[in-house]
């Protein structure tokens, strides 16, 4: 049986899978986030603040970016494909054999829980931020005992059509995550009732309600920094308990405020940063959040610092530098210009509103001049249109002058979001009656980009994230995977040419360096052979034994005999002698000798008996005697 392709909310399903998967979602404690507007932020925050506590953390986000598995991270790092493969392959198989009819998204959490339950080394905790709502959520099926802290951000008008009609009732569904008994950190929000909406949740569910303040810009970017110093209060700015007895946390609740540069850009993640940094601060004191995970002691003032100040969370008010292709008449190498585009999520009015403000706080050099627009049905155009072309401060009018409509890819794991089509986007600005010039782009944010003129700024807003045109190929999908690689090369086949540079370059250093290093070794053995001094470093010296060549020193003086091994620091040159022989060697060598001597011997004795017979006859004629013919032809 294939996923349901719609939105279906209720948790008989999933937990139905979950249980014939074996419950993986009971592996792993986890923090649970809800809300309309910065979940992806806090998370981002909270999981960068826990890595740099030395826990292994796990986190799962949606919709995805790009591909499907960058929905998951491990450790900060998004998981590989082979793994997020493998157990989406066993949840697909798990459903059809079971006919548990699960959802898209809902196949998509069980694997998150699945890839975490798999994981080694195990994982401390994750991170889970809700699909859509809270309380019906597909993620929404962890136990308070495994649920370490649930957080609700920014609540907002969205989804109507499955959540609510008024704020107050998407309230009720979003703050359903909290737990019996557990904890509750709400972020600063909009609207009072959502306050009171978690109050009552809490009070049915004797939980605790910890309400977060926002922070405060000290010092704002500067040539030296780029990004604002904040002081952030660790401190609740007040808490209600429903629970049987008083949080026994309060008294150890840090009251300080950590000072940290804020590396996400927009005042909104004033709030966002403090909401984490309370959530942080609960964790670490919380007893039965320690109960669950001691090791969450670990957190400390200088990790939060140290986690807020190294968070990034791509295509959230994103700056990219993307290098453009020009008309060129060489195909080949075709000329590029730059084009800095900030890439946004903003996707309902309340985001929209954001966006409009963090535009307006750019300096005039930086301020978009065209807006590349893309949303999910149903949605009118007009909504999001309107705080982006009309700001709210009416000193700051809109530097916007042009808007391209595109669609985007829809993803494979969520069939039910479709784009809404750029007729209708035209449509809807041209209802709002901006003087703006409007266009319609059915090759999507690539043939967009790839049509700007030389100075125009950009910005593209998006309701789903990176899916900016259709093919994941495209420019913004591009992007979003190798962002550096684009701003600096431009091009792939730029890129390629300069690998294939650097490999050639490699090679021929590798082939000269064999080369250098075979005529080194063939030098040094052809000196070995000749017996050069250069023997005197490389043989070993219990095999080589020294003895004076040039001088050798009398027996008798006091000085070493030749062949003792010692080395005389006399200045005398010295000679290798061959490695000593065996004993039978030295036996055989030493009877061919004795044999040799002996024949000298004979010889000599027959050289002397001719020597004698001669002087006897020359004295026998020098008396007068006779010659004999030997002794005559010896004269």
């Amino acid at each position: 049986m294939a996923p349901q392709p719609s939105i279906n909310l209720g948790l008989s399903r999933i937990l139905s899978l979950l249980a014939s998967l074996k419950n993986p979602h009971l592996a792993t404690p986890i923090v649970h986030i809800a809300g309309t507007n910065g979940k992806g932020s806090v998370s981002a925050y909270l999981s960068s603040i826990l890595q740099h506590s030395a826990l292994r953390v796990g986190r799962f986000n949606s919709p995805h970016l790009v591909d499907e598995w960058d929905a998951l991270q491990i450790g900060g790092t998004t998981i590989s494909e082979r793994a997020f493969r493998e157990a989406n392959d066993e949840v697909l198989r798990v459903d059809k054999e079971t006919g548990c009819g699960a959802t898209s998204f809902e196949i998509l959490a069980a694997t998150a829980f699945e890839v975490f339950a798999r994981a080694r080394p195990k994982l401390d905790l994750a991170v889970v931020e809700v699909g859509m709502g809270g309380e019906t959520d597909a993620t929404n099926v962890v136990d308070a005992k495994n649920t370490l802290l649930s957080i609700v951000t920014s609540i907002e008008l969205d989804h109507q059509k499955f959540l609510g009609s008024t704020v107050r009732e998407i309230a009720r569904v979003k703050t359903g995550i909290a737990k019996e008994g557990g904890d509750v950190v709400l972020a600063k929000q909009a609207h009072q009732e959502v306050e009171q909406v978690l109050n009552e949740v809490a009070k049915e569910r004797n939980a605790t309600v910890w309400i977060a303040g926002e922070g405060m810009v000290a010092k704002e970017a500067d040539a030296e920094h780029d990004a604002p110093l904040v002081f952030i209060s660790t401190a609740p700015l007040r808490t209600t308990s429903y629970a049987s007895s008083a949080p026994t946390n309060q008294s150890r609740i840090s009251v300080d405020a950590v000072e940290a540069r804020l590396p996400l850009p927009g005042s909104y993640q004033l709030a966002n940063s403090a909401a984490a940094t309370l959530a942080a601060n609960v964790l670490s004191t919380s007893p039965r959040a320690l109960s669950i995970l001691p090791s969450l002691s670990l957190i400390t003032k200088s990790t939060i610092v140290a986690g807020i100040e190294s968070t990034r969370w791509p295509g959230r008010l994103d700056w990219l530098t993307l290098s453009l292709p020009v008309a060129s008449p060489s195909a080949a190498f075709p000329s590029r210009r730059q084009h800095k585009i900030l890439l946004d999520g903003a996707h309902n009015p309340s985001s929209a509103t954001s966006l409009a403000l963090y535009l307006d706080s750019l300096p005039p050099h930086l301020k978009p001049t065209t807006l590349i627009l893309a949303l999910s049905a149903p949605r009118p155009a007009s909504a999001i249109l309107t705080p982006l072309l009309f700001p709210p401060s009416p000193l700051l009018p809109s530097t916007i002058n042009k808007i391209i409509a595109v669609t985007f890819t829809e993803p494979p794991s969520m069939p039910w979001i479709k784009p809404v089509s750029t007729e209708e986007i035209v449509s809807g600005v041209k209802e709002l009656g901006p003087d703006v010039e409007v266009e319609s782009c059915k090759g999507g944010v690539r043939e967009a980009l790839e049509g700007l003129a030389e100075g125009e700024r950009v910005v593209s807003s998006t309701s789903f994230q990176f899916y900016l045109g259709p093919a994941g190929n495209d420019w913004g999908s591009v992007a979003a995977r190798t962002p550096g690689l684009i701003s600096q090369c431009g091009d792939y086949a730029i890129c390629k040419l300069l690998l294939a540079t650097v490999a050639l370059g490699w090679l021929t250093f590798l082939t000269l360096g064999t080369l250098f290093t075979l005529l080194l070794l063939s030098t040094l053995y052809y000196s070995i052979r000749r017996k050069s001094h250069l023997i005197s470093f490389i043989t070993p010296f219990h095999e080589v034994e020294w003895d004076m060549y040039a001088h050798r020193l009398p027996r008798g003086t006091g000085a070493p005999a030749p062949g003792t091994g010692e080395m005389l620091r006399t200045g005398l040159s010295l000679r290798r002698v061959e490695r000593k022989k065996s004993g039978r060697e030295v036996a055989a060598e030493r009877e061919k000798r004795e044999m040799e001597k002996a024949e000298m011997e004979e010889e000599q004795e027959k050289e002397l008996e001719i020597i004698v017979g001669d002087m006897t006859g020359r004295h026998q004629f020098e008396n007068g005697g006779q010659r004999d013919s030997r002794v005559a032809l010896f004269d």
